[in-house]
């Protein structure tokens, strides 16, 4: 009868270290979310768009452009670019630091861009990449979601879903070493 009990024992201790386990990554996993999204806060109030293109004879030469930064913190190391529906790209050389509320840039082409006749400001996407107040990088593309630039020297993957399994697995491995030991 005591080993009927202790089996009972091994698999309810079993099932607890699995939910805890469950619970642990669901609790990472949430606050990495929460983290991810404090941290876009900033980046969700920045923005550029396309004011005034010049494309005389179907062919652009310069563009007009704005920036707004909406936040209350500015933003650093930022950079415009354009693409036409085309593909082609037109690129601000000029990095400007400390922004705050609108800034409105001249955009030339280096060569000039054949485009539609009917082409508008619509047809070109206009991305900002910035650096925000606490330092981290990021890319947005029209009114677009911000994506984070996240740098070559990454720390790797993350283990701790690993280890906590690991955890788990060890756990288990020593109750079943306990019920072994107990009846031998």
């Amino acid at each position: 009868m005591q080993g009927v009990g202790n089996v009972a024992t091994l698999l309810v201790s079993v099932l607890a270290l699995w939910f805890t386990a469950l619970l642990y990554l669901h609790e990472v996993r949430t606050r990495r979310e929460e983290k991810a999204d404090a941290d876009a806060a900033h980046a969700r109030l920045v923005f550029g768009r396309v004011v005034e293109i010049r494309a005389p004879t179907q062919m652009l030469t310069s563009m007009q452009c704005e920036v707004v930064n909406h936040g209350e913190m500015p933003i650093f190391q930022v950079t415009i670019e354009v693409t036409t529906s085309s593909g082609a790209t037109v690129r601000d050389a000029q990095e400007s630091d400390g922004l705050i509320g609108t800034q409105v840039r001249e955009l030339i082409a280096d060569q000039p861009i054949p485009v539609a006749a009917a082409t508008t400001i619509r047809d070109l996407s206009l991305t900002v990449a910035f650096t925000d107040a606490a330092g981290l990088r990021w890319r947005r593309t029209g009114r677009d979601t911000p994506v984070r630039v996240l740098s070559g020297s990454s720390s790797g993957p993350d283990c701790r879903p690993w280890l906590a399994l690991t955890a788990v697995t060890l756990g288990v491995l020593g109750i079943a070493l306990t019920l072994i030991s107990l009846f031998n």
